[in-house]
């Protein structure tokens, strides 16, 4: 089994949905799962994030 954990930002609540729906698409429902939770700006300027490496800040992509 393999557990991955990754962050996606999305603009607003249609992109959310149509990622939500593409994800949906791409999974066999007998054999996988995708857990989506929403976090609330609260809880993002709470996260803690531990290493130095910084990830190139883009707004033309998702990290999926």
């Amino acid at each position: 089994m393999q557990l991955s954990v990754f962050e996606a930002e999305l603009s607003d609540i249609d992109a959310a949905a149509s990622f939500r729906e593409r994800l949906r698409s791409l999974i066999d429902p007998e054999e996988d799962q995708v857990r989506l939770y929403r976090l609330t700006p609260e809880a993002l300027s709470q996260r803690l994030i531990y290493g130095e490496r910084r990830l190139e800040e883009r707004v033309d992509f998702w990290l999926v």
